[in-house]
């Protein structure tokens, strides 16, 4: 994802999708993960994280999560 001194993305690509990528394989994100195996485990990954940080339940609702 390209990267501009202001934190607003101005590459509507990027906006209201999730985008899942290698970066130790694919560092140029140019392939997408779509394997639902994988985004799952993901997604799993990061709502484990979610709780221990303590986020509030909005966060999980924003992300899809609940």
């Amino acid at each position: 994802m390209p990267s501009y001194h202001n934190a607003i993305v101005k590459d509507p690509t990027y906006v209201n999708t999730d985008h899942l990528f290698d970066i130790v394989e694919d560092y140029g994100q140019t392939r997408e993960i779509k394997d639902t195996s994988i985004i799952s485990y993901m997604e799993q990954l990061m709502i484990k994280a979610m709780k221990e940080n303590h986020a509030p339940n909005e966060q999980y609702q924003r992300l899809g999560f609940k």
